[in-house]
This record gives C-alpha cells, structure tokens and sequence, in this order.
C-alpha cells in the first residue's frame, strides 16, 4: 500500500491513500439519490453498529480534466461481485475511516459513469507534491514491498509497483499499487449523520452542486464551509 495524499474541500487534511480519515467531495450532477426503506443501510446487511473490512480488487486515481474548487481527482474503486453483494445498498457506501467516512458511488451519478459495474466513484483533490515526492523515491530506491492497510494499521506487505505520475497528469487512470482493504460503515443511514433527506439535498439556498454550478457555495449544507 501506499501513501498518496488525498484531500478534501478547503479545509483538506492528508491521508493514506482511502483508508484514512478524509470525505470525498461529491459531484450531483444527476438528481440526487432518493431515499426510501430499501436503500436506506449503507451497510453490511443485518448490522447498524460495526464495520466490515473489504477487499478492494483495485484502486485508481485520474485528474479530472477540469477541476473545481472542491475536487480535481476522480477515485475509482473496485469490488468483487461477492463483497459488492455483501452491501445493504450497492449503490452509494461510506468507506474509509468513521470520523470522516469517504463517499463512494455506483448509481451511474456524481461522477459514477456506469450504475451497477462494481467500480465505485468518488471526488477529492490529489496531493501532487506527495505524488512527486514518492516518484522520485521510488525511482532512487529498490523498493520491493510496500505496506497494505487495513484502516490504519499495517496488515501485510504487498509487491510494490511503479506510479505513473505522468499518466496521472496527462489526464489517464493510474491504478495505485497495494489496493487496500477498506472499512465500509455499517451505520444506518437514518442513524447517521449523512445528509440525505431529498428536502435538504435539493434545496439550493443551504446546499451547492459544484458541477453545474448551482446553489449557495457557502450554504449551511455545503461541502465549501
């Protein structure tokens, strides 16, 4: 696993890679997710309180070829059907860590090019002075192993894999090396603190959609404040 930096809204902290503390800044530039009693969980079906790590198949990044002033990296992750099935609701799921989870998207919105492929999309901005700073490390070091996460911690060594910054940068997907396994939150949407109510969601003059420039950026609501 690596650390590539990424980072959230304007007050970004850095992480490590998804499996620490961030939120992904979603795009709604289809209509938002409605919310009705079969797809209410993002969660594991049958628990409301715990968190189940799952395997990533692959995880990659691609600089958005116009960015915004909330994101300018797009982050796909891949699932197994097998793990995807495992979800509540396969459509939209909080992952990463419970502080600050990330929002990943399957429903063919926000970003998400095709609902139900098990390539799960999110927004968030690349820190590409650590992009740089790990290439040329990696180019002056033999480096065999890199750490792969669980969370935070450690849980095995995986082979390590040259990054493409230059892909990166020209605008192509990259697959970032060591995918991780990533705690996917099992809180109750009608529990938690996730803003889904249609009334809320849609109502511009708290809320703003930083795709289609619509709404108040610095709403009660929105991702700006």
């Amino acid at each position: 696993m690596n650390t590539t930096t990424l980072r959230r809204g304007r007050r970004a902290t850095s992480i490590v890679l998804l499996c620490t503390a961030t939120a992904l800044i979603g795009c709604t530039a289809g209509d938002p997710l409605e919310q009705d009693e079969d797809s209410a969980d993002i969660a594991v079906r049958n628990d409301d309180s715990a968190k189940a790590p799952l395997d990533a198949a692959s995880v990659s990044i691609q600089r958005l070829e116009k960015p915004t002033e909330f994101a300018d990296t797009k982050i796909f992750v891949t699932l197994s059907k097998g793990d995807a099935e495992k979800l509540a609701n396969p459509q939209v799921v909080g992952a990463g860590d419970e502080d600050a989870p990330i929002v990943l998207r399957d429903d063919g919105k926000g970003g998400d090019e095709k609902a139900g492929d098990l390539v799960f999309t999110g927004l968030a901005f690349a820190d590409i002075d650590a992009l740089k700073a790990r290439a040329e490390a990696e180019a002056k070091q033999d480096v065999k192993d890199v750490p792969q996460f669980v969370g935070r911690s450690v849980e095995k060594l995986a082979p390590a894999e040259a990054l493409d910054l230059d892909k990166f940068l020209g605008g192509g997907v990259i697959k970032l090396p060591g995918a991780p396994k990533l705690l996917f939150s099992l809180a109750n949407a009608r529990h938690s603190l996730m803003i889904t109510d249609p009334s809320v969601v849609r109502d511009f003059t708290r809320t703003y959609d930083p795709c289609t420039d619509t709404g108040a950026a610095m709403g009660p609501w929105s991702s700006a404040i």
